[in-house]
């Protein structure tokens, strides 16, 4: 039983780092400097709950209210059945040495290979513990659901904000909750256990914990990684995917960004650190790239990994994803944490952000009403569909790399939007009724990835055409909300 009364307070050491914060509007300049990172916490069994902020609540298996008192209490549920983990997980660093230039991998804009003489690691298939967070959203509940698929032990935290649709996210969640449950059922059908024991609440599932709460809680994620500890299930990876999303609204609203973004990286990689943990992977952004240039034109051009055009984000969001790749190297180089940063491109499909074009358009067809096409219709994206996404996820995870950054996009030269809305109306079965926009501000014109280093170091190889993944999408649409 978890109470929250005599959770001490997390010491703190001194340890300052210099974040110069660009943000794109023209004169808007931050400068985030020294966090004090909290250390040296004493391991416990209980909670305060007025340490807690009033989002942030502990929820593994079920949640208790003490009418005694106003603590809220949550009974972690073990199974006492359940094999001790602790010979099967592995909690050392892997101290890799990278063969390349520092200083190139972080900014070089030439046109070399700085990561070509990099060992490629082979997948590491022992059993893993995965912090998940962001493990609602859409990313992080298709990366979960296929991480339980597959046998691992997931741990979700999200703090279920309204930047979208709540509703969605509690839907999500309920996805990964019947994929623990069927992946528990093949288990114990395989060991021959017991029928009975295959109709225990979905709920009770030793393989799948889920907090609500902020990453920015530090007495929260304490309480997290005491208990995966105590219970000989300590954390091996971490799946970092929590994150303010969205370039326009970081314009209105910046600050919250820096907040959610910057500030809730910071405390996962330091968790990482106290609590040696093997291998940390991020969700990063084609955002990042800004916009490239070539003959007064960046269509056609790919975007390579060590193009020094990272450095000029258009957008607070752009900024703030760049801004973590830089402090994971940090980290990795003061702690050899092992980080691999994942610069995602348009991810779409199945249970997508509703705020996204892809579900918009979808969306919008469907029911006949308009869409708005910002632009001429001749910008681009590099579309990547969620399976190939996860893909890429899911292969960082197996491979303890000591500092990366990598892209993971479709693979192809990007789809106009004026081709994407004609894709969605070819399968939908219904003409768009186009209203045209003005470009908006922060937006790039085009995204393309380049995945040669994807391909080499995680053996990444996008699978699903721009066709076949809205083609799955508009299906699903069509039997969830047809």
């Amino acid at each position: 039983m978890i109470t929250e009364s005599a959770m001490p307070k997390a010491r703190s050491y001194a340890s300052s780092f210099l974040l110069v914060i660009l943000l794109a509007t023209s004169n808007y300049i931050s400068l985030y400097r020294g966090m004090r990172l909290s250390s040296d916490c004493r391991r416990s069994s209980t909670i305060n709950s007025n340490t807690l902020s009033a989002n942030d609540t502990l929820t593994t298996n079920f949640i208790s209210n003490n009418s005694n008192n106003d603590a809220t209490t949550a009974q972690i549920i073990i199974d006492s059945n359940e094999e001790s983990l602790a010979t099967n997980l592995r909690r050392p660093q892997q101290q890799l040495h990278l063969q390349h230039d520092t200083q190139s991998q972080l900014s070089s804009s030439s046109s070399s290979s700085s990561w070509s003489n990099i060992p490629i690691l082979p997948p590491n298939n022992n059993l893993k513990v995965v912090l998940v967070t962001g493990g609602a959203g859409f990313i992080g509940s298709h990366v979960a659901t296929a991480l339980l698929q597959r046998g691992d032990i997931v741990i979700i935290i999200d703090n279920m904000n309204d930047y979208y649709n709540v509703s969605i996210k509690e839907s999500n969640l309920e996805w990964v909750k019947e994929a623990a449950a069927a992946e528990r059922k093949r288990k114990t059908m395989d060991s021959s256990i017991a029928a009975d024991n295959n109709d225990e609440d979905e709920n009770n599932n030793p393989n799948l914990s889920i907090y609500y709460g902020d990453i920015n809680n530090s007495t929260l994620l304490s309480a997290i990684f005491d208990q995966q500890d105590q219970h000989n299930a300590p954390i091996t990876h971490i799946c970092h995917l929590a994150a303010r999303a969205g370039v326009r609204p970081s314009i209105r609203n910046p600050h919250i960004y820096i907040r959610a973004n910057i500030m809730g990286t910071l405390n996962i990689l330091d968790f990482a650190r106290r609590y040696n943990v093997t291998n940390v992977v991020m969700a990063s952004s084609s955002s990042v790239y800004g916009e490239v240039i070539n003959n007064g034109s960046n269509e056609g051009s790919s975007f390579s990994e060590e193009m020094h055009i990272a450095d000029t984000p258009l957008s607070p969001y752009a900024q703030t994803k760049r801004s973590v790749e830089l402090l994971s190297y940090t980290y990795h180089n003061l702690y050899q944490l092992n980080i691999t940063n994942l610069r995602f491109f348009t991810v779409y499909g199945p249970r997508g952000r509703p705020d996204m074009a892809p579900h918009v358009f979808i969306s919008n067809i469907f029911r006949g009403e308009s869409i708005e096409q910002y632009g001429d219709g001749k910008s681009s994206r590099d579309y990547t569909y969620i399976d190939d996404v996860v893909n890429g996820v899911v292969r960082s995870l197996d491979r303890s790399y000591p500092y990366q950054i990598i892209n993971v996009g479709g693979g192809s030269e990007g789809t106009t939007l004026s081709n994407f809305i004609g894709l969605v109306e070819q399968h939908v079965g219904t003409k768009a009724k186009i209203v045209q926009r003005p470009n908006q501000m922060g937006d790039v014109s085009h995204t393309r990835a380049n995945i040669t280093k994807a391909k080499m170091l995680l053996g990444y190889v996008p699978s699903v055409s721009m066709e076949e993944g809205v083609r799955r999408t508009v299906q699903w649409y069509k039997e969830t909300h047809g």
